[in-house]
């Protein structure tokens, strides 16, 4: 019955994401959170969620602006080397209300100035910090959110290169958990049928709402992605409250 509901998570935020780009990871992270040791939890995720915006990418690799890319992943590299030093075990406390307060500090950023990702120096310290957001949550969509805010870039050419810059947090997320940390065996183990099964899974969801997503009007997408990511911010902070009074 684990399994199944994993199975079923994947398959539902897989299409969220898909549709809206973002908070699908968030539901999904939550999910395994709640059923899964941390670092288990951690890399189950990193695995599915890479397939999912890999996947995504290649469908959208046309559109992906690779100026914004090129700088991003030495932010993020950074971001890898520091973690690797201090070697941080977050929580299930911590997990969820990060989680949760992610999308309604997004609100307050968003209308930044200087939250453009197509400055350089903007893309360099978004790998600094959504990296840092996806190693310390394990979910960092609207964190991601906020630099493309106010970019020039149509919804798919957004849609494209957040899947990419995605993708490359969640490897480096497997990486750190899995290899860095090198305590997920201690935790627990998962069967290895459950990555493929995942993996399929993630690109079955997101072929299918990738129908929906090419018929959501620019207006709708970004309407539609602030309404989830708040909604599920909220439900996230009252979970990581009572991990903090449970512990």
């Amino acid at each position: 019955m684990l399994y199944v509901i994993i199975l079923i998570g994947v398959a539902v935020t897989s299409f969220i994401s898909a549709v809206l780009g973002m908070a699908g990871g968030m539901i999904l992270m939550g999910l395994y959170a709640w059923v899964l040791p941390v670092s288990a939890a951690m890399i189950l995720h990193g695995v599915t969620q890479a397939a999912s915006n890999g996947f995504r990418a290649y469908l959208l690799r046309d559109h992906i602006n690779f100026d914004v890319l090129y700088v991003y992943v030495f932010g993020a590299a950074l971001a890898l080397g520091i973690f690797s030093i201090i070697e941080i075990l977050p929580s299930k406390g911590v997990i969820f209300t990060l989680i949760g307060i992610f999308p309604v500090a997004a609100l307050f950023l968003r209308n930044a100035p200087f939250l453009e990702i197509q400055r350089p120096s903007t893309a360099f310290a978004s790998g600094i910090i959504v990296t840092a957001a996806q190693l310390l949550a394990g979910a960092s969509g609207p964190v991601l959110d906020v630099f493309y805010v106010k970019s020039t870039m149509d919804k798919n050419a957004v849609i494209a290169t957040k899947a990419v810059t995605q993708t490359l947090g969640h490897v480096l997320k497997i990486l750190y958990y899995g290899l860095i940390l090198g305590i997920a065996a201690e935790e627990g183990s998962l069967p290895i049928w459950i990555f493929p099964a995942v993996i399929l899974t993630a690109m079955a969801g997101t072929r299918t709402g990738r129908v929906l997503f090419d018929r959501l009007s620019e207006g709708q997408f970004r309407t539609a992605s602030r309404i989830a990511v708040v909604s599920i911010g909220v439900i996230y902070i009252f979970k990581g409250i009572q991990e903090f009074a449970a512990a």
